[in-house]
């Protein structure tokens, strides 16, 4: 299943209301406490398309008081680029230079977007070459 895909279902079930509340807290990991509070908008890139406004939902604790926001699977922390992109990435670092990795990884973006290798070290760095790979 594309990323693409994976929007459309978060953005299909999140227009029906079916979006499973988070298991627990956060914060104090109590379980069935948590509703939905609000939402925001954020960008997000994928490989084919620069997505400028997906509706993020927030929940919050009624136990603590705390709340944060539920990310799809696809959408990482603190992130614009897709999770799809960074794996690929990853990936790349693994068999090539930084600088032919960032060559491979514009090649297939259809986006007009520029990526510096300073951003691949980073991901590196906070990902490791396998963090966020699939099992």
């Amino acid at each position: 299943m594309s990323i693409e895909d994976d929007l459309n279902k978060y953005l299909s079930d999140l227009h029906k209301n079916k979006l499973p509340l988070p298991e627990a807290c956060q914060k104090c990991h109590k379980k069935e406490h948590l509703i939905w509070w609000s939402k925001y908008r954020r960008r997000l890139i994928t490989f084919t398309k620069i997505f400028t406004d997906i509706p993020i939902k927030r929940v919050r604790c009624r136990a603590c008081g705390a709340t944060f926001c539920s990310l799809p699977d696809f959408i990482i922390k603190f992130c614009r680029y897709g999770k799809d992109i960074i794996v690929f990435a990853l990936r790349k670092i693994k068999e090539l230079t930084y600088e032919k990795a960032v060559e491979k990884l514009l090649s297939r973006l259809s986006a007009d977007i520029e990526i510096a290798t300073r951003t691949l070290f980073l991901w590196k760095k906070k990902y490791g070459l396998t963090g966020l790979m699939p099992a």
